[in-house]
């Protein structure tokens, strides 16, 4: 905060105080300090925001980009063994974006890991899952992850893992 130098006057008794004249036009200096501050943090807050899919798909997709259609067949084909993803429609993938204000491939994502989850007896729904955070989701995958492959066989856990280093690399 900005110091007011004081003086002494001498026309005041009893030794008081006065302001200094030429330091007034520093009152209210902090003020505008302060105001210049809130404006600037709540630009910041403002900007980030997710405002809608297009922002969401920026902030995500470093997180959420390798995340692609062979993996999710790998993951259908041969975990699942069912459709997981690809039997949404794509109006009800667009709900989802839409309410929750995630990317496409956050939705899908997030759908698999709801479906591994159940697998490995750890269930979590989307809704669930849609509320924890990215790093909280990180950890949550890959201990679902863990679980799903100290189940297969040395064999077939070598396979999946060439399958998805393939599916990763065609990216």
């Amino acid at each position: 905060m900005c110091t007011v130098f004081f003086r002494r006057n001498s026309s005041h008794k009893n030794g008081e105080f006065s302001q200094n004249k030429s330091m007034k036009n520093f009152r209210i200096f902090p003020i505008y300090c302060i105001i210049i501050f809130i404006s600037v943090f709540a630009l910041g807050l403002v900007v980030a925001l997710p405002t809608g899919t297009a922002h969401a798909t920026q902030k995500e997709s470093a997180l959420y980009s390798r995340l692609t259609n062979e993996i999710v067949e790998l993951y259908e084909d041969d975990i699942a063994h069912t459709k997981v993803v690809s039997d949404k429609s794509e109006k009800d993938i667009e709900k989802l974006m839409s309410k929750y204000g995630f990317s496409k491939k956050k939705v899908q994502t997030l759908l698999l890991l709801a479906d591994l989850s159940n697998r490995v007896g750890k269930t979590k729904t989307f809704a669930e899952l849609a509320s924890m955070h990215d790093r909280s989701i990180l950890k949550f995958g890959k201990s679902c992850i863990d679980d799903y492959a100290d189940t297969l066989p040395k064999e077939e856990k070598d396979a999946l893992k060439t399958k998805l280093l393939n599916a990763l690399k065609s990216h």
